[in-house]
């Protein structure tokens, strides 16, 4: 008897799910497509079951990834910005986010479809429940009748499917649709910070090595000036003060090019950080050419406020605030479901011992004390605030393009000026210093040229690297970043 019960019990279930999924199907949901072409184009209205567990590759061996360039070849920004997307902690920390909001949208989508509760047990009571009749003039047997068993097994299922929701399905569904793209831009936004920050170490890195040779060389020049003082000293050509000056000057130039090679250990530091390498690792990486840009800034500003993941990432956070505002406001409005229900006890005093129901319901929360009218308001100021907050950024991002185009075209004028400079600077330097050979300066005049000298090639060499991340700074704030780094 009960092997029977339980094989029509399973014939019910798998007809209510039949029919949920027609149901489902058939309800003609709204799809809201909320993401930007890129992100339409890879996603479906529904998640299939492979692709609610495809979760982020987690890498055994961060240094396995991206191998590191041979030590006799110089690295380039290429091989840089590859081996950072690999292993960005928080490049992977965004990847993880994504998969998250997914997950939440396939938790969304499961509401359209019906569920199924089951439970079951074996009961023993003290004696068997009975009604007492007391009718006189009857000849009955006895005046108890029995209406359950003493001992029994028993079980129950419950099928539920909702028919209409007010909206609240939908709009969750496509709340959850815009989390996804909002998140799957956070992750491209962090892509292009992460690569403006290897720019920014690449740089640094260089600039630092470039600002080494230049103090080695001062203290190559001021060695070589100093042991000709010392000559002179000697010969009582000159006086003392003119050794000690030299000497004063030698010293702080070799103090100069410690600090400067401390800087450089410190780039490399950093660089190899970000790159998830060992600090001491040794650094050699390839020069960086200059790059001219042409264009004007308005059309600079045009793309950027197109281009920016961020921008859009309002646009997608707005969107599911308050598509999660209207969800809560149906949850005070009609909703149908459609139930089945079976119920099975072993009793001899029954027939039939299951019972099947099917019917449906209307459930209407007619009043709340405007509890959820409170909780959507919420969102939708919050919707509101994104939106302010959205207009603010375009500004920002408005005037970092200019900034950056500014930077251009300054860094490129002291570029000429200061290549002009170092001319001048050393034939300063030479003229200064056979003058002194000759009596015709004082030792003053050749130190202030060893200093001009080296000015001027700090001061070219910061115009050149200052250009260099003016561009990446502009690619930065036009959103071309990534699709730089990927030949986009």
């Amino acid at each position: 008897m009960v092997m029977r019960q339980i094989y029509h019990l399973s014939i019910l279930i798998c007809l209510a799910l039949f029919a949920g999924g027609k149901v489902a199907v058939g309800q003609g949901f709204t799809t809201y497509t909320v993401y930007p072409e890129s992100f339409a184009s890879g996603m479906s209205d529904d998640v299939s079951a492979s692709q609610m567990w495809l979760l982020p590759p987690v890498e055994q061996s961060s240094s396995a990834v991206v191998p590191v360039a041979a030590v006799d070849t110089p690295e380039t920004l290429v091989q840089a910005w590859d081996r950072a997307l690999a292993v960005g902690q928080e490049l992977k920390a965004s990847r993880w986010s994504v998969s998250s909001a997914r997950q939440a949208l396939c938790s969304a989508q499961a509401d359209r479809w019906p569920t199924l509760a089951v439970e079951g047990g074996y009961v023993a009571r003290s004696a068997s429940p009975a009604f007492q009749f007391d009718i006189g003039g009857l000849p009955l047997p006895t005046n108890e009748f029995h209406y359950r068993q003493d001992e029994s097994a028993e079980f129950r299922g419950l099928i539920n499917l909702p028919l209409y929701t007010s909206g609240r399905i939908q709009h969750g569904i496509a709340a959850a649709q815009a989390e996804v793209g909002s998140t799957s831009l956070g992750v491209e936004n962090a892509q292009s910070d992460l690569l403006l920050s290897v720019v920014e170490r690449y740089v640094a890195v260089l600039r630092a090595e470039y600002d080494l040779d230049v103090t080695v060389s001062t203290v190559r020049n001021l060695e070589s000036h100093a042991h000709d003082v010392e000559k002179l000293f000697t010969q009582r050509q000159v006086p003392k003060n003119d050794l000690l000056a030299a000497r004063v000057s030698l010293s702080n130039a070799r103090q100069e090019s410690i600090r400067a090679r401390t800087a450089l250990d410190s780039s490399r530091a950093a660089y190899n950080r970000l790159l998830d390498r060992p600090h001491m690792s040794e650094v050699r990486i390839a020069p960086l050419a200059l790059e001219h840009v042409e264009g004007d800034v308005e059309l600079f500003t045009a793309r950027a406020l197109q281009m920016r993941p961020e921008i859009s990432r309002y646009g997608m956070q707005i969107q599911a605030l308050r598509h999660r505002a209207a969800a809560l406001s149906a949850k005070n409005k009609p909703h149908v479901n459609l139930q089945g229900r079976y119920d099975f006890e072993e009793n001899r005093y029954q027939a039939p011992e299951g019972i099947a129901t099917v019917g449906v319901l209307v459930n209407w929360n007619v009043f709340d004390g405007g509890k959820k009218n409170y909780q959507a308001t919420t969102l939708l100021h919050r919707a509101e605030s994104l939106a302010w907050a959205k207009r603010d950024l375009e500004s920002q991002i408005a005037l970092a393009v200019r900034q950056a185009w500014l930077d251009i075209k300054q860094t490129h004028q002291r570029l000429d000026v200061t290549t002009e400079a170092i001319a001048q600077a050393e034939e300063n330097l030479r003229v200064s210093r056979k003058r002194y050979a000759a009596g015709a300066c004082n030792n003053t005049e050749v130190l202030d040229a060893e200093a001009l000298r080296t000015q001027a090639y700090r001061n070219h060499h910061d115009a050149k690297y200052d250009a260099i991340l003016a561009v990446f700074h502009l690619r930065h704030a036009m959103g071309d970043m990534y699709r730089h780094s990927v030949g986009q």
